[in-house]
């Protein structure tokens, strides 16, 4: 086991964001602040059969907010945590540990950063847009985000506000398989080179699974971009 605090936990809120997804809020009881920084991850505990089970989520909020963290995970079909977690009700307790992880904002911030995701891989890109945003971030910042169907694009009222308060923010999401959506279509790596046309001074964050991590970092080499501006995180 890694080593870091372990936090007890009350389930505050659960929201539905799409048939499959669904957004949590936890509060912290016992130690009842955490610092985090964006991008890192909690470790999950339940017990299954006797053992203790445990999951890595990333964190998606802000770490403005030290009292309560958010996690955003699909619910699959055979996997034990997912299901656990959102069958759980409001008020109940989880164990966790953390924070974790290496996939954050890197520093010195360049002119612009772009983040690409699909899918539950927009979680840490809600937690490090949030706190560059909050902190005044005079960069120009760019969400590409991908998905299969338009009930899939999460938190999608949320980032159009977000762009229509911030004007160095820039939200482009993009559906696969579109039935009456009306905005971008196709996967999310074709639409780079229409936004992304200087690539000095940029950093690029890549949050998915392994196959569309490899499609985006091979379009943003081929635009140019050097392996040390990508950074990334796969999810299987």
């Amino acid at each position: 086991m890694p080593k870091g605090p372990i936090y007890t936990t009350r389930l505050e809120s659960v929201v539905s964001l799409s048939e499959w997804t669904k957004h949590f809020r936890f509060r912290l009881i016992d130690p009842s602040k955490m610092e985090f920084k964006a991008g890192q991850f909690m470790l999950v505990f339940a017990e299954k059969d006797g053992k203790r089970i445990q999951r890595p989520y990333s964190i998606a909020s802000s770490p403005e907010h030290t009292d309560f963290f958010e996690l955003c995970l699909n619910r699959v079909p055979d996997g034990f945590m997912s299901n656990h977690l959102c069958d759980l009700s409001e008020g109940e307790t989880v164990q966790v540990q953390g924070p974790f992880g290496v996939f954050t904002l890197k520093e010195p911030q360049g002119r612009a950063s772009a983040f690409v995701a699909t899918g539950t891989g927009i979680a840490p890109f809600r937690s490090m847009i949030r706190w560059l945003l909050v902190g005044g971030t005079k960069q120009e910042l760019w969400l590409f985000f991908g998905v299969r169907y338009e009930t899939d694009v999460l938190y999608h009222a949320e980032w159009g506000e977000l762009a229509r308060r911030h004007p160095n923010f820039h939200y482009v999401p993009t559906v696969s398989r579109p039935q009456s959506w009306t905005g971008y279509a196709g996967y999310v790596q074709h639409h780079l080179p229409k936004y992304l046309k200087d690539p000095s001074g940029l950093n690029v964050y890549i949050c998915g699974l392994g196959q569309m991590v490899a499609d985006v970092q091979q379009a943003l080499l081929g635009m140019g971009l050097a392996k040390e501006q990508v950074h990334f995180e796969r999810y299987d």
